[in-house]
């Protein structure tokens, strides 16, 4: 199956209506208005993809694992915490268990 690519012509005289109604009845659909009203990115590469990165995301989704880790190796695991952890994690969905399968 061929891909097709649909261009969609703009009458410059004619009030914007983005996210109107109006939009979608001339036929202009969401991606035709987002890449006709956001400028262009540049791609990604080694020299600006720091600049890229969200940090406050880059140290949460790497800082807690760190942090885990470093806790497993250098404190001592007691009874009362490893049953925590356990009913926590059943119970909080992170380790759902499918009962139908």
């Amino acid at each position: 199956m061929p891909l097709t690519v649909h261009t969609v012509s703009h009458n410059q005289d004619a009030p914007s209506q983005e996210g109107t109604q109006g939009s979608k009845a001339n036929g202009e659909k969401y991606v035709d208005i987002s890449l006709r009203t956001n400028s262009v990115r540049p791609h990604l590469t080694w020299k600006n993809v720091w600049g890229e990165l969200d940090w406050l995301n880059v140290s949460i989704l790497t800082g807690f694992p760190i942090l885990t880790i470093w806790g497993l190796f250098t404190l001592t695991l007691k009874l009362q915490t490893l049953y925590l952890s356990i009913w926590y994690l059943l119970f909080t969905s992170i380790g759902k268990y499918n009962k139908s399968q």
